[in-house]
């Protein structure tokens, strides 16, 4: 038993760091990269997710789901609200409910105003982008990351072009979700799991206990939980499976 709680730990150490890492990775720029006080830049923020994770669209959404949405650092005036390309559209088994999201490589822009008054040299647009990274079965935590992307600040007039910020671009929205069924509502894996009798419905539900014990949350307190029974128990076999069925 020993041995195989120290294999469990070598286990998590290769395990942990992979976890730690998000699934969405952050890049910010801004356009123009010299601009001048009361001109509107455009600071572009570009999410790479890596497979099989998505994120929620900046549009507003049914349900629960936590929209994708950009917080300026103090001092920055942002010009309306997040723009994106069209995202995907698909109905959601988990929460009943059509959602708009994004994968793989995603470009927001927002449009930020300098302030008049702003010293010549370099400005930090800053910010914190919330977003939530989700898998079609699971959903990581809500995220804040914070971004940040420099330009140059000269004096002299405002430029026409930069006066206020450019047209935002309509994108219609992607192909319309699954139809509903006869009862006017999407059925769901353990639905169909049930119908087509217990075992396959227990089967439905041993997957999702197991794939709930590789979630961040619950994976890291496997082996705390392994070693506290295994000293409890010490080296009566007995007790160590009474324990576990506890």
């Amino acid at each position: 038993m020993r041995l195989a709680v120290r294999w469990l730990w070598v286990a998590v150490g290769f395990v942990l760091p992979v976890m730690a890492q998000s699934p969405v990775q952050w890049k910010a720029t801004a356009a123009p990269a010299v601009a001048r006080p009361g001109e509107v830049v455009l600071l572009e923020l570009t999410a790479t997710i890596a497979p099989p994770y998505h994120i929620y669209a900046a549009a507003r959404t049914q349900g629960d789901m936590i929209a994708t949405s950009f917080s300026p650092a103090e001092g920055l005036e942002a010009m309306g609200g997040l723009r994106e390309p069209q995202p995907s559209r698909h109905f959601d088994e988990g929460f009943q409910v059509e959602v708009l999201t994004h994968s793989g490589a995603v470009t927001f822009r927002q449009p930020i105003r300098i302030a008049a008054g702003t010293a010549a040299g370099k400005l930090s647009l800053a910010g914190v982008v919330a977003y939530q990274a989700c898998t079609d079965t699971s959903c990581l935590r809500p995220a804040k990351e914070p971004v940040s992307a420099s330009i140059e600040v000269v004096a002299g007039p405002i430029r026409a072009e930069y006066r206020v910020a450019p047209p935002e671009t309509h994108y219609p929205v992607g192909s319309p979700g699954p139809e509903p069924g006869a009862d006017g509502e999407a059925s769901s894996a353990a639905d169909r799991a049930r119908a087509q009798g217990l075992g396959a419905f227990l089967l439905v539900a041993f997957l999702a206990g197991f794939a709930a014990l590789l979630t961040p949350c619950v994976f890291p307190m496997v082996p705390i939980t392994v070693s506290f029974f295994t000293k409890q128990a010490g080296h009566n076999a007995r007790r160590r499976v009474g324990l576990a069925g506890a």
